[in-house]
């Protein structure tokens, strides 16, 4: 038995889904703007930030690690930044060189070539377009 969806209920995962198809397509201009169109300069790893990863009460946790870097922006500038993206290995060590990738506008915002959040955006494009059209393909069906 199919019943159809109560169309409050549509608008309201249509609105949603908007919004992560926005809010997605903005980050992934801005990370792309960031990695093509910004400035670059060479930056060493002065760490990790380590955190426990998973649920909380999942057995077996294991560390994730997130990669600190410095480095000199063009004015000179001195600056340090903890990325927010982690893994489950170290790929540098301490001391590593590293491409900085940062604007020269929000120098705090740099990012090294591994450490770029794609996925998190990537989800959300596609859970906003699979949204969109499932709500919007049964509109266009009554139209008919």
């Amino acid at each position: 038995m199919n019943t159809p969806i109560h169309p409050a209920i549509r608008i309201f995962i249509l609105i949603i889904s908007f919004a992560m198809l926005i809010y997605s397509a903005w980050n992934l201009f801005q990370l792309l703007s960031l990695k093509y169109n910004d400035l670059t300069t060479q930056g060493e790893i002065t760490g990790y930030y380590t955190k426990i990863g998973e649920a909380k009460f999942a057995k077996n946790r294991k560390p994730e690690y997130a990669p600190m870097f410095m480095y000199q922006t063009k004015s000179g500038k001195q600056i340090t930044v903890e990325t927010k993206y982690y893994k489950n290995r170290m790929k540098y060590t301490k001391g590593d060189n590293v491409t900085v990738f940062y604007s020269e506008n929000k120098p705090e915002n740099a990012q090294i070539e591994d450490s770029f959040p794609w996925k998190p955006y990537l989800l959300y494009l596609t859970y906003g377009t699979i949204g969109i059209i499932l709500t919007v393909t049964p509109i266009l069906n009554w139209k008919k």
